[in-house]
């Protein structure tokens, strides 16, 4: 998605910040630009449009109270649709903006595709649902997020297979995306020497139908089913199953926790469970924004919170050091303790958070509901 010719005309302005100042610009009328990577179009737009509709709601009232240190915010928001090379251009694009700050990306491997070039151009990333384990590994010092890396998510889906379902065997699948593929690798590596793995194997994104890997798993025969990877994938493979009469139990990852999902049949999702950080929607805090995104006919999302709160700790950051230069924000970011609507948040030296509430979530309903 283009700039807006709003934002061009913000960006031509010579009072706006660039990266390697020291301190705010002197004019005090001069704006701070927020760079937004995201999935706005395609069939990732379901996760990428609530995290720049929440992210707007937090920078109307952070302006609304008077800006940041007298400096409006303004956001320039950026279509990667999830695909690595457009991610990498977008990213370009913020640098040759000299922008200081970037919420995303929300997909791992447009993300992780988009890394090198944010570090090169000394540019902080803070990401509402990027959770692939190596995001944090040591390699992206600029780079942090708000949501749980997939190695825990993956210990966490085990744990309940053994635990909660007593699964004896389980097939898993993957949509070889960094993100799917990475949670998939985890469980498998958990599940070692306690669940008997009948199938490990990527899927082909896109496939207009999954018959054959639904007719595979019914020979099979395992206790349970783990798809890990997006959506638009996930929801085929349920609606596959069913037509295959497969009712053993299914897991998926928290891509699939949203509302979108009980667009399929009730009847397509009754054995589907979500594993999730929890639903912060639920929170009173939250609630006045939701509110206001239900006004506009926006969906309430946990990304889309998360967005929201990186929003504020961003405002409160540039409001404690009074500087775009990268140091002091990383600096910030690394020893602060931020307040949120979502809670007090704070980061590991790695850059993950470092509350991890974890859910399962049974979706067969109408709503999700914590599994017992």
């Amino acid at each position: 998605m283009k700039l807006s010719s709003y934002i061009k005309f913000i960006l031509s302005l010579s009072c706006i910040f660039f990266l390697g100042s020291t301190a705010f610009a002197a004019k005090k009328t001069s704006p701070i630009v927020i760079g937004i990577l995201a999935p706005l179009t395609g069939d990732f737009a379901n996760y990428g449009l609530p995290v720049k509709n929440s992210a707007t709601i937090a920078v109307e009232k952070i302006n609304k109270a008077g800006g940041v240190n007298g400096h409006k915010l303004v956001l320039a928001a950026e279509d990667s649709q999830c695909k690595p090379e457009l991610a990498i251009n977008i990213a370009h694009k913020f640098a040759d903006m000299h922008l200081s700050i970037v919420i995303g990306g929300v997909c791992s491997g447009s993300t992780q595709a988009a890394l090198p070039v944010f570090n090169k151009a000394h540019i902080v990333v803070i990401s509402p649902s990027a959770t692939a384990t190596n995001l944090t590994d040591g390699s992206n010092p600029n780079f942090f997020r708000l949501i749980p890396p997939d190695n825990f998510q993956g210990e966490f889906q085990a744990d309940f297979l053994i635990n909660n379902l007593k699964a004896k065997t389980i097939a898993i699948l993957h949509d070889k995306d960094a993100y799917g593929k990475g949670i998939a690798t985890i469980l498998r590596d958990q599940a070692k020497g306690k669940i008997k793995v009948v199938a490990f194997e990527g899927i082909t994104v896109g496939a207009v139908d999954y018959s054959a890997v639904a007719s595979k798993l019914r020979r099979l025969k395992p206790d349970a089913v783990a798809f890990e990877g997006y959506m638009p994938e996930g929801t085929k493979l349920l609606t596959q199953f069913y037509k295959k009469r497969l009712k053993m139990p299914v897991i998926v990852p928290e891509s699939h926790k949203s509302d979108v999902l009980f667009n399929l049949k009730a009847k397509y999702r009754a054995n589907t469970y979500v594993s999730s950080p929890l639903d912060p929607s639920s929170l009173k805090t939250v609630q006045p924004i939701s509110k206001i995104l239900t006004q506009r006919k926006q969906r309430t999302t946990a990304f889309g919170i998360y967005a929201y709160s990186i929003t504020q700790i961003i405002a409160q950051v540039l409001e404690q050091t009074k500087t775009i230069n990268y140091k002091n924000i990383h600096t910030a970011l690394d020893k602060g303790k931020f307040k949120t609507i979502i809670g007090e948040v704070q980061f590991s030296p790695k850059g993950d958070i470092l509350k991890k509430n974890y859910v399962m979530y049974k979706a067969g309903g109408t709503t999700f509901v914590p599994a017992k």
